[in-house]
């Protein structure tokens, strides 16, 4: 099992920078966007208030996060050229998210 990840993560499309930022920006369009080393989060989404939201929101934010450093990390691999293709790197994302 970790052989398996040990060769995903050796492969030399897989982008590790030795420094990623994190960065919440307010106003911005898409939920998460990546470029060189940021990840850029969209404000609302992953603010988290104790005395209003639920203990739950925590996970869902926590799951956000991973998810944007899933996509930094895996959006060498792969390069998609139809809608059907975007739809299965999303679901790999997701997989390695919840992995």
């Amino acid at each position: 099992e970790w052989n398996i990840l040990k060769k995903a993560f050796e492969n030399p499309f897989f982008s590790f920078e030795s420094k990623v930022d994190h960065v919440a920006i307010p106003a911005l369009q898409k939920e998460i966007e990546q470029t060189f080393g940021f990840v850029f989060y969209r404000e609302a989404d992953i603010t988290y208030n104790e005395e209003l939201d639920p203990v739950v929101y925590k996970t869902i934010i926590a799951h956000l996060i991973a998810h944007g450093m899933i996509q930094k990390y895996t959006g060498n691999l792969f390069r998609p050229t139809y809608l059907w293709s975007r739809t299965l790197i999303e679901g790999f994302n997701i997989f390695w998210q919840e992995y």
